[in-house]
């Protein structure tokens, strides 16, 4: 597994990593088409008081689909693509049927961006003008997933730009660590940065879910 954050090699063929393809096109169209038409992006837009006083329960998903502008698409794409074609490498090296790789995909994609979302929702139901959108949450539950699914993973070297940082789980410990921080040191900042830190932490989870012997490889690494 190839650690995302600091590296991004050349693309593969478009059947090897199917999911991923289609997916980021159709973000990238649907975030094109709210740019320029208002009526889209409101129609996707999450906004937590509409949710629970107005029912707008899909927009929990929909929103995922848009941005506020290039720049906000272009970096979630890029993480992204780094994520989840790991995500879709992982799940075909443990030969799946091909049924079961779209579920565990799907599960993850939904997850990490309904459940997020419905957290922020919550919290932010009285605020009338608060409103969120973007793929964050599906961005950092990929990465959340790909770090920690093969925990004691490591590069043949250590990586020049973080030397400290070896295995996979030491990364994604230290992302945790600063996803948590965020928050609370930019607090005024409009970036919905508990969405990354939920997202990231729901990744984790569905890794165990999905493979609970990596705990069991974790507690025998510290032990040794």
């Amino acid at each position: 597994m190839i650690l995302v954050i600091l590296q991004i090699s050349m693309f593969p063929k478009i059947n090897e990593l199917p999911l991923t393809y289609a997916l980021c096109l159709t973000v990238l169209l649907i975030s094109i088409a709210g740019f320029y038409l208002k009526k889209v992006r409101q129609v996707l837009l999450l906004h937590p008081f509409e949710v629970f006083a107005k029912k707008r329960y899909y927009t929990l998903f929909t929103s995922a689909f848009i941005h506020r502008g290039w720049v906000h698409l272009l970096v979630n794409l890029y993480i992204f693509y780094g994520a989840a074609r790991d995500v879709e490498y992982i799940i075909l090296e443990e030969r799946f049927p091909y049924k079961m790789i779209v579920l565990i995909y799907a599960l993850l994609l939904l997850v990490s961006i309904i459940l997020p979302n419905l957290i922020i929702s919550a919290i932010k139901k009285s605020e009338l003008a608060y409103t969120t959108l973007g793929f964050s949450g599906a961005v950092f539950g990929f990465l959340g997933f790909s770090l920690f699914y093969l925990p004691l993973d490591h590069p043949e070297k250590p990586y020049k730009v973080l030397p400290f940082l070896y295995y996979s789980y030491e990364f994604a410990g230290v992302l945790f660590l600063i996803l948590i921080l965020m928050p609370i040191v930019f607090k005024k900042s409009k970036t919905n940065h508990w969405v990354h830190f939920f997202g990231f932490v729901i990744g984790l989870l569905v890794a165990i879910v999905i493979r609970p012997e990596l705990v069991k490889e974790l507690w025998r690494h510290f032990c040794n």
